[in-house]
């Protein structure tokens, strides 16, 4: 096991080292049982006022605004990090899917709910 525990830690060292500040507090969180604070610090910057994600949350898409996609891997960090103190950056980004539906990505169920990436565009998000 200290094997594995010494490969997360240079895993997460990497992370640091190539500036990936998030990813790297979810490790620690998920690891090593972290406080998730600083992971949800970074994961809240890359959150625009609308609600959704940009500001180079994926790295293939620098634009600052929002968008889909990243506002899709936001949400799939949200789920490494405690549901009780990430519910509100979660509700806004879930207001910003429910009102700007590009790509297909959301829309909302019988429930009122907004699911994204249901059926054959993957795993399911339920808001």
């Amino acid at each position: 096991m200290d094997a594995v525990v010494a490969a997360a830690r240079r895993g997460r060292d990497f992370l640091l080292a190539q500036g990936a500040a998030l990813e790297a507090g979810i490790v620690d969180h998920l690891w090593f049982a972290a406080d998730p604070q600083p992971a949800i610090s970074a994961l809240a910057s890359y959150q625009n006022d609308d609600g959704g994600f940009g500001k180079g949350l994926e790295l293939d898409i620098e634009s600052p605004a929002s968008n889909p996609f990243a506002t899709w891997m936001g949400l799939i960090y949200l789920r490494s990090l405690p549901a009780t103190v990430t519910e509100h950056i979660r509700m806004k980004a879930a207001a910003w899917l429910s009102e700007n539906p590009r790509g297909g990505l959301a829309h909302r169920d019988q429930m009122g709910l907004v699911v994204v990436g249901e059926g054959d565009r993957g795993v399911g998000l339920k808001l």
